[in-house]
């Protein structure tokens, strides 16, 4: 007969046996499958090993990355998106994301209108802004038309330019494509708010069709009640 060699095991039997035996026994060694554990562990202590090993990865709470536990605390320390308290309102938002909340959702930052662009100076906060964007579609497409008529002007300009200085240095034309580039790209921009403003237009005028129709329906309703009286 033979004995096992795993410390622990109390195997004894015949050689024919042993290879059988060997593959399957709980006291073999087996090292940790977690990358920087390395440690030596009976194959049939493996798993209650892995769930109190401490190079465990497990997703952060709040960014989802793998992380051992024995880093965790650190990790969470730094973590990106640890949530912290917006300075200006108090909700709770993701670290990397204050400064994204601050400038589109924080209520009480002040911002420009989203018309900047075209020309809009006006500037306000939460429910103001948004009552101002809603309510000025008329003073905002006719500053849109203005910007687009201006840029077109400028654009005609720098175009002749570039046509009749053949003789300009490189750096110049330079100049004149990156200008051009610059206002393409304003244009896109103002044409972009300009279908936006035209969809808004004509979403308030379906609505207040709605309205007329639904306030003459029961103005008719409220008018027949009273002949029957």
């Amino acid at each position: 007969p033979v004995a096992c060699p795993n410390e622990g095991c109390q195997w004894n039997g015949y050689y024919s046996n042993y290879e059988g035996h060997y593959i399957k026994c709980d006291y073999q060694p087996t090292q940790c499958v977690y990358s920087g554990c390395g440690e030596m562990v009976a194959k049939g202590m493996l798993k209650r090993h892995a769930e109190q090993c401490q190079f465990r990865p497990q997703p952060c709470e709040w960014c989802q990355e793998n992380i051992s536990l024995r880093s965790m605390k650190v990790h969470k320390e730094n973590c990106p998106m640890r949530p912290i308290a917006c300075p200006e309102c108090g909700t709770s938002v993701p670290g990397r994301l204050v400064e994204l909340h601050k400038s589109e959702e924080c209520p009480n930052t002040l911002r420009k209108c989203v018309f900047a662009v075209a020309g809009c100076s006006y500037e306000g906060k939460g429910a103001d802004l948004v009552n101002h964007e809603e309510q000025c579609n008329a003073e905002h497409l006719r500053l849109v038309l203005r910007a687009q008529v201006d840029i077109d002007q400028r654009m005609k300009e720098f175009q002749l330019r570039g046509v009749t200085t053949s003789a300009a240095s490189p750096d110049r034309l330079a100049r004149y494509d990156s200008a051009i580039t610059h206002l393409e790209k304003r244009i896109t921009e103002l044409t972009e708010q300009m279908s936006n403003l035209l969809v808004d237009n004509q979403r308030m005028k379906s609505e207040i069709q709605s309205r007329n129709v639904a306030t003459e329906e029961a103005i008719g309703k409220l008018q027949h009640a009273v002949k029957e009286l």
